[in-house]
């Protein structure tokens, strides 16, 4: 998504008094290099099953709870969620947007967004808000392919104890400002078998392969650089206990 952030609207009339205008999390998500994806996908019929794979998972991994108060909102490659201010929206929030980033690796698409709190409507058919503007913030800003954490969102984490030890933040090994930990799950691989655990020893080495393809000297300098930030943040987190491949 490129220029001013549009809210989306109907041509109902407001209820009296206005829409409701609730403090929440608010998630904006945008997938990067959509535009090269869709321009691919016009001339292979290999790289339209690809894409529609990948829209499917833009779509449906973070889904819309009523009891957690959680709405969803997909247009183009980008993607608002939001939550209720409480511990399991936060929750529902965070994991969604890491599970969201990390099956997205494995198809090469990477993503940049943020997560805020402020007032917004999502319903249907309006969709606006200061909570928008702050997490989109984030992503207009040409950061590295990361999903930022406003420093409230992070006090908001720090005050809940189960949330605070579930390892959810991640600082940017440049920067040092806080970050959704999408890769939180390979961190706490030790390739013991659980029942019903995740094996990541092939979905790991697919990634370290798609990472080491996207770092070549070959590739344009612009997709270079977001993989190789990506590389030095996979290899931080792989060498912890050395049981995947780093790059």
């Amino acid at each position: 998504m490129t220029g001013k952030l549009q809210t989306l609207t109907s041509g109902r009339e407001p209820p009296a008094g206005g829409f409701p205008y609730i403090q929440k999390y608010v998630a904006f998500i945008d997938m990067l290099g959509f535009k090269n994806l869709v321009e691919t996908a016009d001339a292979s019929a290999e790289k339209r099953e690809a894409l529609a794979r990948v829209i499917g998972i833009f779509r449906t991994t973070i889904g819309a709870h009523e009891t957690l108060g959680t709405r969803v909102t997909q247009f183009s490659d980008s993607l608002i969620v939001s939550a209720d201010r409480s511990e399991v929206g936060l929750h529902a929030v965070l994991s969604g947007c890491s599970w969201l980033a990390l099956n997205l690796i494995q198809y090469a698409v990477l993503l940049r967004g943020g997560i805020a709190i402020g007032g917004i409507t999502h319903e249907p058919d309006v969709l606006f808000g200061v909570g928008i503007n702050r997490a989109y913030a984030f992503e207009k800003s040409g950061l590295p392919p990361r999903i930022a954490i406003d420093r409230d969102v992070v006090l908001d984490i720090q005050r809940c104890a189960n949330l605070s030890n579930s390892g959810f933040v991640a600082q940017d090994q440049i920067s040092g400002e806080p970050m959704v930990h999408v890769l939180r799950e390979i961190e706490g691989y030790d390739a013991k078998p659980i029942a019903g655990g995740i094996v990541w020893d092939r979905h790991a080495s697919d990634i370290a392969e798609i990472i080491r393809l996207h770092t070549s000297p070959t590739q344009p300098d612009e997709i270079r650089r977001k993989y190789v930030w990506l590389a030095e943040y996979w290899n931080r987190v792989v060498s912890k206990r050395n049981v995947l491949p780093q790059v």
